[in-house]
């Protein structure tokens, strides 16, 4: 799962970068494409996105 999203943020910030403006169109069908594997996985094993999960190496400040 982490390749994927490192594979993402690549693609991501490939778009905003002028030397790749040729192929943009080509970017966002990757891009979507390993949105929708990521999107499968989570649901398939049903993971929780890291956007959406609780930091567990935080400190729990109610203690």
């Amino acid at each position: 799962m982490e390749k994927l999203h490192v594979m993402r943020n690549t693609l991501a910030a490939q778009l905003n970068e002028q030397e790749f403006e040729a192929i943009r169109p080509v970017i966002c069908g990757e891009l979507k494409a390993v949105d929708s594997v990521i999107q499968a996985f989570v649901h398939t094993f049903e993971l929780e996105e890291e956007s959406r999960r609780p930091d567990s190496e935080q400190p729990d400040s109610r203690q």
